[in-house]
């Protein structure tokens, strides 16, 4: 499931609320995980994004075919690539600064940059919410300068 929001217009937890209740419905699922996935346009970047920044939540499991879709879900389908994977741990309210260190610290150093692909993240077994203790791993799609695949 999905919808469109921003930082500051940010419809969240009525996403994934939403999404939890049908859960049960889809079929196929692979493994436990769920993932928070951001999808933007093409002309968003790096440089211009803002808590304005109007972006496509998506509240979703992996799934090992396309039958029976339930009908109140939508499918997404992306192609893979390299990621750069950072450990979010702490509640998930505090996820924002681990983005900051992210997108401060690592990548204006690195020799990649953000690609045009899907940000998720990966709420696997060490997913607790607000917990204190909670784990979730961050994937920032990234190509590498000069690098022909």
């Amino acid at each position: 499931m999905n919808d469109d929001m921003s930082i500051v217009d940010d419809t969240t937890f009525d996403l994934w609320h939403a999404f939890m209740s049908n859960k049960k419905h889809i079929k196929n699922v692979v493994g436990k995980e769920l993932f928070s996935l951001q999808v933007f346009t093409d002309d968003v970047t790096f440089y211009n994004f803002t808590e304005h920044t109007v972006f496509t939540k998506w509240a979703c499991v992996e799934v090992e075919s396309l039958e029976d879709v339930p009908e109140n879900m939508d499918v997404l389908m992306f192609e893979g690539g390299m990621y750069l994977v950072e450990e979010h741990c702490g509640p998930s309210y505090e996820v924002k600064k681990t983005y900051s260190r992210i997108f401060k610290d690592i990548i204006p150093f690195a020799n990649f940059s953000v690609d045009k692909r899907p940000h998720f993240e990966l709420l696997g077994e060490n997913y607790l919410g607000r917990d204190p203790n909670s784990k979730e791993d961050i994937w920032i799609p990234i190509v590498f300068e000069n690098h022909v695949y």
